[in-house]
């Protein structure tokens, strides 16, 4: 939004006061385990959010991952539109450092957040020449209006939007790593019901009984770190391995045996861009479900049939002494 005075969620007042010239942002691309991913440094402006969408278009991400770094905030505007680009394409957002003012914006609108530093909320104020007061009360009404709507739409309780715009900017709200999942869970909602319903529809199993593989995961698949690795399992170490041996519901050894031969009998499609095929829209794509039908029925084959030598003669027993 251009005013006569730019709106702007940017350092603490007093920040201003000693001369402190906030960072420019930039988007970067860094190298990771995951491959390629973007990184926002600094504070965000609109030329921020043309070059995300620009690397959504020419890039092929390892994986849908924006990580926020040294952000004290930015244009409001910018950010909330960075933010429907972030959640349009279902990205995960991570905090590396910082993350204050209209960085929370951006934040809030990731399927999945991590904040590995602190986060700052206080509500939005303009700098420069002062507006006219008739012009400023309508401004400022809208603008609350807007960030209202946008919270709204990434489906983030009013608790947050309240704490945000009661807050002053000089007294910041801040909010160290977990601490802010008081506020914005680490998954978002609706998005974990979109991943709940994609998986159980791949290995074939209700939603009820894929909640309780992944808790069981969860409990026993990650205990070590996942520091050891597994041989013959195309690069999966330990921990990925018990994983989706658990979720295809097969003991390990069975699980060693067919994962590396499913892959080949079942490959992936050539033409899908890299990470961003995770987009939940895409899950319905025909290229994508007989990619699911081969592996189910890769993964859950049946054994030769076992021949008893003594077949069973009753259909229930009762405790004998």
């Amino acid at each position: 939004m251009r005013v006569s005075a730019p709106l702007r969620w940017l350092l603490p007042f007093a920040i201003f006061l000693a001369g402190v010239a906030p960072s420019q942002g930039k988007i970067v691309l860094e190298n990771s385990d995951k491959g390629q991913t973007v990184a926002l440094v600094g504070q965000i402006g609109w030329q921020d959010v043309g070059q995300f969408k620009k690397i959504l278009v020419t890039k092929k991400l390892g994986a849908p991952l924006l990580v926020l770094e040294s952000s004290d905030g930015g244009d409001a505007y910018a950010a909330m539109e960075l933010g429907r680009a972030v959640r349009k394409n279902d990205f995960s957002v991570w905090v590396r450092d910082r993350c204050l003012s209209a960085c929370a914006l951006v934040y809030i609108a990731g399927v999945t957040r991590q904040n590995f530093g602190s986060i700052g909320l206080h509500r939005p104020y303009f700098t420069g020449t002062p507006m006219p007061p008739s012009q400023l009360v309508s401004t400022m009404r809208k603008m609350l209006a807007d960030i209202h709507a946008y919270v709204t739409e990434m489906d983030v309780t009013d608790s947050f939007n309240d704490i945000m715009v009661n807050t002053d900017p000089v007294g910041m709200r801040v909010y160290a790593k977990k601490e802010i999942e008081s506020l914005v869970p680490e998954n978002d909602p609706i998005h974990d019901e979109l991943v709940i319903a994609y998986w159980s529809r791949v290995y074939g199993i209700s939603t009820e009984e894929y909640r309780r593989r992944r808790a069981l995961a969860d409990a026993t698949c990650w205990t070590d770190g996942g520091t050891g690795t597994s041989p013959g399992l195309r690069g999966l170490d330990a921990s990925q391995s018990c994983t989706l041996a658990t979720y295809w519901g097969l003991p390990m050894p069975v699980f060693a045996t067919r994962f590396a031969p499913a892959l080949q009998k079942c490959p992936l499609g050539t033409t899908r861009p890299g990470a961003i095929d995770t987009i939940a829209a895409h899950w319905d794509d025909p290229v994508e479900q007989q990619h699911e039908t081969c592996m189910r029925r890769a993964m859950r084959t049946v054994d030769k049939p076992v021949h008893y030598a003594i077949r069973a003669q009753f259909h229930s027993s009762l405790a004998f002494h």
